[in-house]
């Protein structure tokens, strides 16, 4: 009887907190069986899923759950734009004068012109320009995709240690499908090399893999396509500088400022061997990294 009583008394307290989550959150609770069934079945990113499954699926009721998972999928099937279909759809622009797309979505200011344009990924249309008022409305939410490079002198110890241990981080929190995450040299000296083996004995050590790795040069075209460009010390930051013509819109950063240490620098494990200490402080700053996003898009969407 104690048992049963014990049981039915925590029943009750979960009924009231999912009553709780529905009133206050109504439109933002997503089942995660729910994405993972759609999933399997349609090539389209995690955030967009549960975005969709917020909207339609957010209720007790299994007659309102199915009908909504049925609204979900022929919403992709109808809108979600597969870049293999991208002719298919502007043809349907073209015909009808407007189509509405779920696309991804990306936002620059053309200095030269003074206009805001957007660039819309898989359907391939760029520059397109559009009024400002919308980019004050719709602003990044926690929907959207962050594109991170991380940036060292030769992009074979700092750098790529930082992109894998960023991979890492994401994926192990769920995020595979909002981020994407690269590194770069500032420096020509180590181009189309793998990471320097101490380095990927170390992120071996904690079973992070880096195959396929090659390092490349930071190029100017990459201020436009980032939105964070991360270096390891402020001799990355000054080449960074030069190489991209400035940062004309606050996007180059250090990346121990997001471990609470912005006067601190990562040191250079090629000179100073000292790989345990490179591991601590890139970890520390990914994770604040990591930290400080989903903060932001926390905030942002509410």
């Amino acid at each position: 009887m104690e048992e049963w009583k014990l049981g039915n008394e925590t029943d009750d307290a979960n009924m009231v907190i999912d009553q709780k989550l529905r009133q206050y959150f109504d439109g933002r609770i997503v089942r995660k069986d729910l994405t993972k069934s759609i999933k399997e079945g349609a090539n389209v990113p995690v955030y967009v899923l549960e975005f969709l499954l917020g909207q339609y699926c957010s209720s007790d009721d299994d007659e309102v759950i199915e009908k909504g998972v049925q609204n979900v999928k022929r919403i992709l099937s109808d809108n979600f734009v597969r870049p293999d279909e991208s002719q298919k759809v502007l043809s349907l622009l073209r015909e009808r004068g407007s189509f509405t797309v779920i696309d991804r979505l990306t936002v620059k200011l053309n200095i030269k012109y003074d206009r805001y344009e957007a660039d819309l990924s898989n359907l391939g249309i760029k520059n397109i320009p559009i009024a400002a008022e919308y980019v004050s409305q719709y602003q990044r939410g926690v929907w959207s995709m962050k594109k991170i490079l991380f940036v060292c002198h030769g992009n074979i110890c700092r750098s790529p240690m930082a992109e894998y241990i960023m991979r890492d981080l994401v994926k192990k929190a769920g995020l595979e499908d909002q981020f994407q995450i690269a590194s770069a040299a500032t420096s020509r000296e180590e181009i189309g090399n793998p990471v320097y083996p101490p380095a990927r004995r170390k992120l071996a050590e904690h079973g992070i893999s880096c195959g396929g790795h090659a390092a490349r040069q930071l190029r100017n075209s990459d201020y436009e396509e980032y939105d964070l460009l991360i270096g390891m010390d402020r001799a990355n930051l000054r080449n960074m500088y030069h190489i991209c013509g400035g940062d004309f819109s606050d996007k180059m950063h250090l990346l121990m400022e997001y471990a609470g240490h912005p006067e601190q620098e990562v040191a250079d494990p090629w000179y100073t061997d000292d790989f345990d200490a490179t591991w601590r402080d890139v970890l520390a700053g990914c994770q604040g990294l990591l930290d400080n996003l989903l903060e932001k898009w926390e905030r942002a969407s509410y």
